[in-house]
């Protein structure tokens, strides 16, 4: 997926990954315009196309919030304090990630509520933001849980190497992530991707693992990934690549043990064959459903991070 800044956010909006497009007839980058006095709202893993997204305030009933688009946006023009809502983005059977093909029909990835607050221009949707969710419970959103999750994940020098806040990347993993590949942090760069598709792998497979558990499990496998693919999302020579991990993940116990070497890993901890990446065709009208995946299942390009 190609890394590109947006010259302009939505004013008073939720702007979930901040995803652009290119004019066919100009070699212009511009953010796609969305509906006046509306909250855009996109599930990012690269951008998710095809995910139903929904919405729960003040502990009321879930509003609907449609299908993502081809960038990955929903609009809602009801939800006046967004400060008082969670999000939700649930899988459907053709759901697919734009930057590099993988199937995303069994992912969901949450924001929790009190992470955005009324001013908040962008959030994102992703597997961290999922962890910390599900970590939080029916509690709200607080720094501290946040950098525990992180620490957990083997992400405890983001901050301090990137020189960005958690709020920060938490609210924008997409312009983070863009960021800290330019300003050359390329290990800490490939230490994102990793985990992100590490992550939601680990996420779809073990539902019902404790969040504890979870977040060790997947913070020992990414190192375990980044010992076959330093650079990921790029292999050695330089290509593009997804990995599934969803099997190997299984092994909470192995992966969870006090000893566990990223180098040499127990028989059980296997790191797939890589595939290429596989990103579909944008369809004239980008509110058209997706007719599916192509079968990709990992993080690539510039934040294309996992499923």
């Amino acid at each position: 997926m190609k890394y590109k800044f947006l010259a302009v956010c939505i004013s008073a909006a939720i702007v979930v990954g901040c995803n652009d497009h290119k004019d066919k007839d100009k070699d212009v980058v511009t953010p796609p315009p969305p509906p006046p006095s509306s909250l855009a709202v996109q599930a990012f893993d690269g951008a998710v196309w095809g995910m139903d997204a929904e919405a729960v305030c003040d502990g009321g009933d879930p509003i609907e919030l449609g299908m993502t688009d081809f960038e990955g946006f929903v609009y809602d023009e009801t939800i006046e304090d967004p400060s008082n809502c969670s999000f939700t983005f649930l899988p459907t059977e053709n759901a697919i990630d734009v930057s590099n093909g993988k199937d995303m029909s069994d992912v969901t990835y949450k924001v929790p509520v009190g992470l955005v607050t009324a001013d908040t221009e962008k959030v994102t949707a992703s597997p961290i933001s999922t962890l910390i969710a599900d970590t939080l419970g029916d509690q709200a959103y607080n720094e501290a849980t946040a950098v525990e999750v992180l620490n957990a994940l083997g992400l405890t020098d983001l901050t301090t190497v990137s020189g960005i806040s958690i709020e920060e990347f938490l609210l924008d993993v997409e312009g983070s992530m863009a960021t800290i590949k330019e300003e050359g942090n390329a290990e800490l760069f490939s230490q994102i991707a990793a985990t992100n598709v590490v992550l939601s792998d680990t996420l779809v497979a073990n539902p019902g693992i404790d969040p504890t558990q979870l977040a060790k499990a997947a913070g020992n496998l990414t190192a375990t990934v980044l010992e076959s693919y330093p650079e990921y999302p790029m292999n050695t020579s330089g290509e593009e690549i997804v990995i599934d991990v969803k099997e190997t993940s299984k092994n909470i116990d192995d992966l969870t043990d006090p000893n566990y070497d990223p180098a040499t890993p127990p028989a059980t901890v296997v790191v797939p064959a890589p595939q290429p990446v596989n990103p579909p065709e944008e369809p004239e009208d980008p509110t058209q459903p997706p007719t599916g995946g192509t079968g990709g299942t990992g993080g690539a390009g510039g934040g294309g991070t996992g499923g």
